[in-house]
C-alpha cells in the first residue's frame, strides 16, 4: 500500500502546484480520492497497553553497598563497572571501570569514596563523584571483603588467602594485621579497634586492629556470609546462607530454612533476608517478627540492601535494574535502571528521569509500537524523581493523566515526504508533513531540519480532512536546503502529548559548503541597577568564554561577530534587540548565546534578570522585566542559523539550599524543553548565592571554571584537535558535580541537553 505522503502527493511536483482550494480549506478532487483510500485501507487503531522495554543493560547485579549516611547506593554490574547512585540527588554519576573484574566494593561512611577490589589482588580508592584514583594497593591474594572505618581514614582489608591488612590510604601501602584463617567469607568492624571476620566452617574469630591479636570468638555452626555490630545489644550479628541469623550465637526467630541474609542494619535493628528468588523479608532483631515482605514476581533478586531507617528497601535483580520497595506503602514504586550508554529512573505511574543517553534504551512498547520515553516527555519527564521518593516528598510530583500501561491513546502516524532528492543548496523545496489521527487526536505537529526545528513561519500551507471520526493533516513548509548532507524530521504530537515521530529523511544538496559566520551574543552582568543584585564575577566569567570561543573558532568559520553587553548595556531591550539581529544569520553559521547574572524561576517560566530589573522580593513580579526564556526560544528559533548553543550561568537568589536544589530539578525540566523542541544544544547552570559559587580560588564562577577547561581541549573526544558543543555540554555535566562539592560541599547540577545538532565550537590550543 502506498504510503499516506505518496498518496497525498499525487499529481504534486511542487508547493506551488498544490491547488489553491487546499490552501484556503477545500479539497479537489484527486486529494480527496487519496486521503479516502488511505484511511479506508488503514489498520484498526486506538488504544495501546504498552509494556516497559529495555535495551543495551549492563549485566546482572553482582554487589550492592549503601553508604551508612544511606545516600550513596554503588551497585556493582556483571561489565565490571560500579554504578554509583546519590539517591538524595536522584541521579547516577558515572560509570567506574574495574580492569580485570571486581570482586569487592565498600563506600565510605559519608559516601565520598569508594575502595574497589579487583580480581588481579589489586585495590583501589577512587573518588566517588568523579572516580579519579586516590590511591591503590596490591594484596598478595584478591580481597573478598573491604570495610572502612567510620571516620573513612582506614580501610580493612580481606584477602582470599585469610590475610587481614589495615591500610591508611593517605599514608602509604596496607599494614598485615593477622591471619584469620581460610577461606574468609565475611568481613565487620566493631566497637574501638575489633574487628569480626567469619568463614565457611562457620567460625567468627575477633582480631584487634591495633596489635593483630587474635581474641577469642565463637562457631556459628554455618558458612557465615554477614556481619555487623550491634551497639545497642553490645553482641555481633552474623548471618548465613542457610537461613540461619544470630545474635550473640543464638539463633534468631523468625527466619526459616532457606533463608538468606542480605543485609543488616544495627541503627534500625532490622536484618533482610531473601527468601527464595523473589522475596525479601524485613526481620526485627529484637523479637524476630517479620517487619514488611516484598515480593518481586517475575523477577530474580540477587542483592538487598535497607534504606532510609528501614523505610525502604533496595533489591537488585538479575536484569541488573534495582528497584526500591516502599515499606510502609508494602509496593515498588521506582526502579532504577543502568544501560551501557547512561540511567533512567521510572516510577510505577510511568514518570521518569534519567540522562539523556540513558533514557533512548528504554520504551513502552505494544504490536506495532515501540515509543522510546522522550516520546513521553511533555507530561512524564519529571527530574529529580528519585530524590522526592527517597525523601518521602512524591507529593510534590507532577500530576499524571494517566498510566501507560494501563491504556494510552496511540500517538499519530506521522510521514514526510520531499518532491525530489535531486536538489540545489539555497534553493527552497517544499516538505510534506502528513500525520494521521491514531486515536489520541492530532496536537502539535513540528519539522526539523538538520536536528532544528523549522520556524512555524515557514509554514505555507495547513489542511485537515476528517472522515470517520479520524483526521488527516497535511503541512507544508518552505525549507532551504544547505550544502551537503540534509535531514529532515516531523514530530506530532497525540493525547498526553506523546509524540509520534516520522522515519529521518536525508539528502545531499549539490553546492559549495561554507564555513559560515559564528554570531556570539556575550552577556554578563555583575553590576546592576539594583544594589541588592551585585555579583563579583559575571562580566568577567562572560569575558572569558568569549575570548577563548573567539581565539578557538576563527580556524572554523570565515568571520567572527560578537555582540558584547556588559552590566549597564545589558537591558531588557539591549538584549531582546541583539536577539533580534539573529535573523539575519544563515543556515551554516553558527550562534552561540552566553548569559551570565541573576536567574529566576516561577511556576511555569525561567527568568534572566537584565541589567535595569529592580530589585523585587516576590520573583513572580519579575517577568515584566526580565527576559524570559520563551523570549530565548522564539529568537533561535527564528534564526535561520541550524548550529545553535545557548549557555548560561545564572545565580539563583532564592532562599536555602533545599529551595535551590528544587529549583536545580525545575531548570532541568524546562531547558531539556527548550533543547527539545527548538532542536539547539543548551548548557545552563544554575548556582545558589550563599554556596560561595564565586570563587576566588578558582577566579571564576565554577560553571565558568569547567567551560573553560572543555574549551581549552580537555572535552574534545571524537577529534583530538576539536571540541563540539555536544562534547562540552557532556564534559562540564561530568565535571561540574564533582568539583561544586569539593569547593562548596553540596553538588551543583548541569542542564546539558544535545538534543539539537551537533557541530565544532572550537580548534583546540
Amino acid at each position: 500500500m502506498k504510503s499516506l505522503v505518496a498518496c497525498l502527493a499525487v499529481g504534486m511536483v511542487a508547493v506551488a502546484q498544490i491547488p489553491l482550494a487546499l490552501a484556503q480549506g477545500g479539497v479537489t478532487g484527486n486529494i480527496s480520492r487519496s486521503i479516502s483510500e488511505a484511511i479506508s485501507a488503514n489498520v484498526a487503531r486506538g488504544i495501546i497497553y504498552p509494556k516497559l522495554a529495555y535495551r543495551n543493560l549492563p549485566g546482572a547485579v553482582q554487589w550492592m553497598t549503601l553508604a551508612a549516611d544511606g545516600r550513596t547506593l554503588a551497585v556493582v554490574l556483571s561489565d565490571n563497572t560500579v554504578r554509583l547512585w546519590d539517591l538524595e540527588l536522584g541521579v547516577q554519576r558515572p560509570p567506574i571501570a574495574a580492569s580485570s573484574g571486581v570482586v569487592a566494593v565498600a563506600l565510605s561512611a559519608d559516601g565520598t569514596r569508594l575502595a574497589v577490589a579487583e580480581r588481579s589482588g589489586k585495590v583501589r580508592v577512587v573518588d566517588a563523584w568523579d572516580g579519579r584514583e586516590l590511591a591503590s594497593a596490591a594484596l598478595g591474594a584478591p580481597a573478598t571483603a573491604l570495610a572502612w572505618w567510620p571516620k573513612g581514614d582506614r580501610l580493612a582489608l580481606l584477602g582470599t588467602d585469610g590475610a587481614l591488612s589495615l591500610w591508611a590510604p593517605e599514608a602509604g601501602p596496607p599494614r598485615k594485621l593477622a591471619n584469620a584463617g581460610a577461606p574468609p567469607t565475611a568481613l565487620a568492624i566493631g566497637p574501638g579497634d575489633e574487628l569480626a571476620v567469619g568463614d565457611a566452617a562457620g567460625k567468627v574469630t575477633l582480631v584487634d586492629a591495633v596489635t593483630g591479636t587474635l581474641r577469642p570468638g565463637f562457631a556459628f555452626g554455618a558458612p557465615v556470609t554477614s556481619l555487623a555490630y550491634d551497639p545497642a545489644g553490645r553482641s555481633w550479628l552474623v548471618g548465613g546462607d542457610k537461613g540461619l541469623l544470630a545474635r550473640g550465637g543464638q539463633q534468631l526467630a523468625g527466619t526459616r530454612s532457606g533463608d538468606a541474609v542480605a543485609d543488616i542494619d544495627p541503627s534500625t535493628s532490622t536484618a533482610l533476608l531473601r527468601r527464595g528468588d523473589d522475596r525479601l523479608i524485613l526481620v526485627d532483631l529484637a523479637s524476630g517478627t517479620i517487619r514488611a515482605e516484598a515480593k518481586f514476581d517475575g523477577a530474580r533478586i540477587v542483592g538487598a540492601k535497607i534504606g532510609q531507617g528501614a523505610k525502604f528497601l533496595l533489591a537488585g535483580e538479575a536484569s541488573g535494574i534495582v528497584r526500591l520497595w516502599d515499606v510502609k506503602q508494602a509496593r515498588p514504586i521506582v526502579q532504577l535502571v543502568s544501560t551501557t550508554a547512561g540511567w533512567t529512573v521510572i516510577d510505577v505511574q510511568g514518570r521518569f528521569d534519567g540522562s539523556q543517553t540513558g533514557m533512548e534504551s528504554i520504551s513502552w512498547s505494544a504490536k506495532g509500537f515501540d515509543l522510546t520515553l522522550d516520546r513521553f516527555a511533555k507530561r512524564f519527564f519529571e527530574p529529580g524523581l528519585l530524590a522526592l521518593y527517597y525523601a518521602e516528598q512524591s507529593a510534590k510530583l507532577a500530576k499524571l493523566p494517566g498510566e501507560p500501561e494501563k491504556g494510552v491513546s496511540a500517538p499519530p502516524k506521522v510521514e514526510l515526504e520531499i518532491e525530489s532528492r535531486e536538489v540545489e543548496a539555497g534553493k527552497e523545496i517544499a516538505p510534506l508533513v502528513v500525520a494521521e489521527d491514531m486515536g489520541g487526536g492530532i496536537g502539535d505537529l513540528r519539522l526539523y531540519h538538520n536536528g532544528k526545528l523549522v520556524d512555524p513561519g515557514a509554514l505555507i500551507q495547513q489542511q485537515e480532512v476528517k472522515q470517520g471520526g479520524r483526521t488527516l493533516r497535511v503541512q507544508a513548509y518552505r525549507v532551504t536546503p544547505v550544502p551537503g548532507i540534509n535531514t529532515l524530521r516531523a514530530v506530532g504530537a497525540g493525547k498526553w502529548d506523546v509524540e509520534g515521530a516520522s522515519p529521518r529523511e536525508t539528502f545531499v544538496a549539490k553546492g559549495e559548503t561554507r564555513r559560515g559566520t559564528l554570531h556570539l551574543i556575550s552577556i554578563g552582568i555583575s553590576t546592576y541597577a539594583a544594589p541588592e543584585l551585585k555579583l563579583d564575577y559575571s562580566v568577567r566569567d562572560a569575558d572569558a568564554v568569549t575570548s577563548r570561543l573567539t581565539a578557538g573558532a576563527r580556524a572554523l568559520v570565515d568571520r567572527v561577530e560578537v555582540r558584547r553587553l556588559a552590566d549597564r548595556q545589558a537591558t531588557r531591550k539591549g538584549i531582546l534587540d541583539e536577539l533580534a539581529r539573529l535573523k539575519g544569520a544563515r543556515p551554516e553559521d553558527i550562534v552561540v548565546v552566553y548569559l551570565a547574572g541573576h536567574g529566576v524561576a516561577t511556576e511555569e517560566d525561567w527568568l534572566f534578570l537584565p541589567y535595569d530589573v529592580p530589585y523585587l522580593r516576590d520573583v513572580r513580579q519579575y517577568a515584566p522585566h526580565a527576559l524570559k526564556a520563551t523570549d530565548l526560544e522564539a529568537a533561535l528559533v527564528g534564526s535561520p542559523a541550524q548550529r545553535v548553543l545557548l549557555a548560561i550561568d545564572a545565580c539563583y537568589s532564592g532562599g536555602g539550599l533545599i529551595a535551590f536544589e528544587e529549583r536545580q530539578d525545575f531548570h532541568r525540566r524546562l531547558f531539556r524543553d527548550l533543547s527539545k523542541s527548538a532542536g539547539i544544544t543548551v548548557l545552563a547552570a544554575t548556582r545558589w548565592d550563599q554556596s560561595a559559587a564565586e570563587l576566588h580560588a578558582l577566579g571564576h564562577g565554577v560553571f565558568t571554571y569547567v567551560t573553560l577547561s572543555g574549551l581549552d581541549g580537555r572535552a574534545a573526544l571524537a577529534q583530538a584537535n576539536l571540541v563540539t558543543a555536544h562534547e562540552l555540554t557532556g564534559f562540564v555535566g561530568r565535571n561540574l558535580p564533582p568539583l561544586s562539592r569539593r569547593y562548596l560541599k553540596e553538588a551543583q547540577e548541569v542542564s546539558a541537553f544535545t538534543l539539537g545538532a551537533d557541530f565544532p565550537l572550537v580548534q583546540a590550543r
